[in-house]
């Protein structure tokens, strides 16, 4: 009987449906502008920064493909291991569900982590590494222009 109990337990437990997590990759093009905090030569840069884009998916899932960013923070330096921040961001798809999302980094590319989201995105769960693969020369004063390439998994309840 016991026997008879543990195997109908696992036979229930081995086909309830679960979320899996999936992987996915884009490329985000994105135009910023920052506000530096100080002027003295003598410290190290301290800056906010907002910036805007949009994402093109690799992936065979299409996920975030056309969707619009808009990420704000704080940075203090400006390149290399010194650099270090704080961001949240905010990923719009092209039926109007969003995605918030957190970053915290040091160094030259930066992990961010989904903190909640609306439509079919809510409950989600997931993070990306993000990867500089391109910046050109500034268009106008106090902006910058860059193209980066992010990797991550996420997972949507069932």
């Amino acid at each position: 009987m016991i026997r008879a109990i543990i195997l109908a337990f696992f036979v229930v437990v081995m086909f309830l449906p679960s979320a899996q997590a999936e992987e996915f990759e884009c490329i985000v093009g994105v135009s910023g502008t920052y506000i530096t905090f100080h002027g003295s030569k003598e410290l190290m840069p301290l800056l906010r920064y907002e910036e805007s884009g949009v994402m093109m998916s690799k992936s065979e899932n299409k996920f975030l493909d056309n969707a619009t960013l808009h990420y704000e923070g704080i940075q203090q330096g400006i390149s290399g291991p010194q650099r270090q921040g704080y961001a949240f961001g905010k990923i719009v798809d092209m039926d109007g569900d969003i995605i918030i999302v957190r970053t915290v980094y040091t160094g030259p590319g930066h992990e961010a982590e989904f903190l909640q989201g609306t439509g079919k995105y809510k409950g989600i769960t997931g993070s990306y590494k993000a990867q500089r693969v391109a910046a050109g020369k500034p268009a106008m004063p106090g902006t910058y222009q860059t193209c980066k390439e992010i990797k991550g998994t996420f997972e949507l309840p069932k």
